[in-house]
Parts: structure tokens; C-alpha cells; sequence
């Protein structure tokens, strides 16, 4: 790994890449002998200028505080200019106002901007991170360890990638046999426990919903967990991720335009994994069980069918209306099945779940369902803080009734035109045993679309950092 390291002076010997906040515009031109007469600091303001023969980038950030702003100006700054910095040692001077959480999200920025898509060309994705860069930090009178919130830093934007990485794969380079060997390797890699359940072994436990997916599939299903144990944990978290690898919508098949955005319906997992590999590395102390009910959703004459009644993990029928609402088929026994053989503290599921949730919130926040006000709190507390937002919808007894079946104990999605977004949440609901800390997390909208990093849509990284800081919260 290249260094990280906290300076006590500073001296333009290296690359610069100077942040500079309105208030202390003078005081950066004065105490560094810069002539900037026209670099105002404003927000995603640049100035490139020459100091000892090396360049110096000059970063307006105004008198912005919130860290989420304050990590996409950098992001911004960090993507344009990549190319330009990947292969230099840099050295960085953050403003003297800025606290530690501050600091550590412009770094966030900083690392995150770098991102490059890999998929069928090289391996170098973490611009910023490889052999030939060593950063150094700087800040006038710091108080707290800059090398530390670097590195921190950097754990956190690795889940990303990763999770980012495994996303933006193609469908034949991840199915859920393919996933099965990399989730082996990556659990060894972490020290993470894995079991791997296969078909055989689901029809014992009784995974139905899950396994009806799984009928169409050329594929062997994997209904991964993992488990990271820190010593002296107090409590466990427990995280479903929809890992579909592949969503055709089965009998109810898709129209065949953006169909090729279904390597995307992995979104939740994806950002699990991501989850955990900072985790490790930023040694949490609390208990993670994770569960990847991994299948695609396929067309097959073997395939579930509109009207067939599945059974399900925790005993309830299901009658399917629409094949294309699988996630909450494998999301319900994963769920069920992790709270009785787990009791953890907190039941979280994350999904790319409904094209509802993108009509609802378009594609600035993921729509929260929960039964605790506390977390509904914590939880969009924390969104707003670093700019990946939630929003909470109703779960009343009322949308219940429109899943009412004629014959079994529950529609998998409503008649109703209408919120299946609120739907998909009250069914699931159904599966946790009425479990007092659950929480239902659509993230359809945010977790692959439009940005930066990519000619097409892609992966966004959203929702590693969002569980990291409610996993710490906890």
C-alpha cells in the first residue's frame, strides 16, 4: 500500500492540490506567496498556477460545511483532473477551519473522482491509490491525524469500488456461479465465515420463494452468508441484499429496450460486499450477518408462473401475480431465515427493488421503509449528512389488505396501480417475525444511472458509506 502520512510543513516540492475556503482566500495567498488576484474560492472555482516548478491546483470550496456538498466538490475537481494526478506524488493542504469529518469527506471526494470503469479493458481502477502516488497531508495547527482520516478515507471509497466494479460487470461474467467462486475467494480474503447453501440444500432448509426464482435458471442457486465477528461485539446487524444477476423478469418478461441495464438488479448485494470489505478494514466492532440470495431471473419452461402459490421459509404461501416482482420473493425468505437463525439486533434489507421507488423519488434519494422511528431518524439523518439521502414511506396495516389472496396467505404485489414501492415494504414486512429494528431500503434509483464516470449508465457507489456510518451509529 503507498503511504498516507501526515506533514508538519509545507513546501510546493510535489504536485499541490491546495483547498481554499472563501474566508481564507488572503490568508492562503499571504502564508503561501501565491498571486491569485482572481481565484475567488467559490464553489468548483479552479486556478492551475506554477509554485517551485510543480503545479498547484487551487480547489474553491466558499465557506461550504456539509459534508456530502463538500465531497462532491472535490469528486467533481478529482474526476477532471485525474489524469493529471494519477501518476504524481500530490500533496494536499485542507483549510485551517475544517474539522476532522470535514477533512476526511473531502478526501472521500478526492479518492471517489478517480474512479475508472475497468470492465473488458485494464485493471486500474483506483486511480489515486497505485504503486507510483504517496499523498501527503497538510493542515496548519491540525489537531487530529490526517494520515488516519486518509486512510479511513480510503477503506471506505474501496468498498465502493469494489461493490462499483462487481455492479458494472457484464451478466456472463457474474452469474451466480461465477458469484459463488468470487464471494469464496473474497470471504477468505476478509476472514469472513461463508456458507454457501445450493439447491439441494435449500429445498431442505425450505427456501421455497427463493428456489422458485431459481426455476427458470440454467444456473445452480447460492444462497450465500457471511458472517464478520469482531472481538468483543455487542450487537449483530443483520443485511439482506436482492442479488439477482440477471432479471429478464421471467413469464412476465420485460420489453426488451434497457433490458441490458439488468446486470444492475444486483445493486443490493453488491453494496453489501462493499459493506463488509470496509468494514474489515476500518475494524468495526459490531457483528455483521450478511445473506446473498443469489439466482437470475430467467425465461425457461421450467420458469415460476403468474398465479402459481409458492411456499416460503417462514411457512406463509405466496400467490405470484407477476413474475418480473422476484427480488421480494428471495429478499422474503432471506429475511425470514436470517432472523431465525441469526436474532440480530437490526434487520436490514437493501434492494434495487422497484421501478416505483424511481417514480417516487426520481434519482436523488432511496425510499426507506421501516417499523422504528429511531432508525427512520439515525437513518436519514445520516443521508442527508453525506449526500445519500433517504426518504420514509408509509407502511400502514391499510396496504396490507391489497395483498390479501383467495388462495394463500398473501399477493406478492398488489392489484392496484399504484405505491408498489409501499407494497413491496408491507410484504416484506410480512417475513420478519415483526422484528421491532427492520428496515427496507429501494435503492432502484441510486444505485446505477447517469454520471460520471461512464459514456452510459453505471454503477454509482451509493449506500456503502450510508450502512458504514449507520452500522458505527448503532
Amino acid at each position: 500500500m503507498n503511504p498516507i502520512q501526515q506533514i508538519k510543513s509545507y513546501d510546493f516540492s510535489q504536485t499541490s492540490i491546495v483547498f481554499v475556503t472563501e474566508a481564507e482566500k488572503s490568508k492562503v495567498a499571504e502564508k503561501y506567496d501565491l498571486n491569485i488576484p482572481f481565484f475567488k474560492a467559490k464553489k468548483n472555482e479552479t486556478q492551475l498556477i506554477e509554485k517551485n516548478s510543480k503545479m498547484c491546483f487551487l480547489v474553491g470550496l466558499e465557506d461550504e460545511k456539509e459534508l456530502g456538498k463538500l465531497k462532491n466538490i472535490v469528486k467533481k475537481f478529482s474526476h477532471q483532473n485525474k489524469e493529471n494526478i494519477e501518476a504524481e506524488n500530490i500533496s494536499i493542504v485542507f483549510p485551517e477551519s475544517l474539522n476532522d469529518q470535514q477533512i476526511k469527506h473531502l478526501m472521500i471526494g478526492l479518492f471517489e473522482g478517480t474512479y475508472k470503469i475497468n470492465v473488458g479493458k485494464d485493471d486500474k481502477t483506483f486511480a489515486l491509490w497505485n504503486e507510483n502516488v504517496n499523498l501527503s497531508l497538510y493542515q496548519p495547527n491540525t489537531k487530529f491525524n490526517l494520515d488516519d482520516l486518509g486512510l479511513e478515507a480510503r477503506y471506505l471509497v474501496e468498498g465502493k469500488f469494489m461493490g462499483m466494479d462487481l455492479l458494472n460487470l457484464p451478466p456472463n461474467q457474474k452469474n451466480s456461479e461465477i458469484l459463488a467462486d468470487f464471494v469464496t475467494e473474497f470471504a477468505e480474503n476478509l476472514g469472513l465465515k461463508l456458507t454457501i447453501l445450493n439447491k439441494k440444500e435449500c429445498k431442505k432448509e425450505g427456501l421455497s420463494s427463493f428456489l422458485s426464482v431459481n426455476q427458470g435458471s440454467a444456473y445452480e442457486p447460492a444462497f450465500m452468508i457471511l458472517e464478520y465477528r469482531p472481538k468483543n461485539a455487542k450487537k449483530t446487524i443483520g443485511i439482506v441484499g436482492k442479488c439477482i444477476t440477471f432479471d429478464t423478469g421471467g413469464i412476465s418478461i420485460k420489453p426488451s429496450e434497457n433490458m441490458h441495464y439488468m446486470k444492475s438488479d444486483m445493486g443490493g448485494a453488491t453494496t453489501v460486499l462493499g459493506t463488509l470489505l470496509s468494514a474489515v478494514k476500518l475494524q468495526l466492532d459490531q457483528n455483521i450477518v450478511a445473506i446473498l440470495p443469489a439466482t437470475d431471473n430467467a425465461v425457461d419452461k421450467n420458469s415460476y408462473l403468474p398465479g402459481d402459490v409458492i411456499d416460503s421459509y417462514a411457512g406463509k404461501t405466496i400467490e405470484v401475480i407477476n413474475t418480473d416482482a422476484e427480488g421480494r420473493m428471495t429478499l422474503a425468505d432471506g429475511l425470514a431465515y436470517l432472523n431465525d437463525k441469526y436474532n440480530p439486533d437490526v434487520l436490514l434489507d437493501i434492494a434495487t427493488l422497484t421501478g416505483s421507488a424511481v417514480r417516487t423519488l426520481g434519482h436523488k434519494a432511496a425510499a426507506m421503509l421501516t417499523v422504528s422511528d429511531e432508525i427512520s431518524e439515525t437513518m436519514s439523518k445520516l443521508g442527508n449528512e453525506i449526500g445519500e439521502k433517504v426518504w420514509r414511506l408509509p407502511l400502514w396495516d391499510e396496504y396490507l389488505e391489497d395483498l390479501k389472496s383467495d388462495v394463500a396467505d398473501l399477493k406478492h404485489i398488489s392489484l392496484a396501480p399504484l405505491s408498489d414501492v409501499i407494497y413491496a415494504g408491507k410484504f416484506l414486512e410480512q417475513f420478519t417475525n415483526e422484528h421491532p429494528n427492520w428496515v427496507h431500503l429501494d435503492i432502484a434509483g441510486v444505485a446505477f444511472g447517469n454520471n460520471d464516470y461512464s459514456k452510459d449508465k453505471s454503477a454509482t457507489g451509493y449506500g456503502v458509506e450510508l450502512l458504514i456510518n449507520f452500522i458505527k451509529s448503532i
